[in-house]
């Protein structure tokens, strides 16, 4: 009985090694997915003031004549 105990545990200790590694492959994945969409929105942030800027202020022309 012993010989089985022991395989046992060491299924059990291999698939929870698994488990942990494919739960900390997904936390990665998402975090970088999060980091991605962050630096995505800010860059559309950033577009908008940009272009809001530039409607306020009259063109190079203008200004010039």
């Amino acid at each position: 009985m012993n010989g089985w105990d022991s395989l046992l545990y060491g299924v059990i200790s291999v698939w929870s090694g698994l488990v942990f590694l494919g739960l900390a492959a997904t936390e990665i994945d998402l975090s970088e997915r999060g980091i991605a969409s962050f630096e995505e929105q800010e860059r559309k942030a950033y577009q908008r003031r940009l272009e809001a800027a530039q409607s306020q202020r009259p063109p190079q022309a203008e200004v010039a004549a």
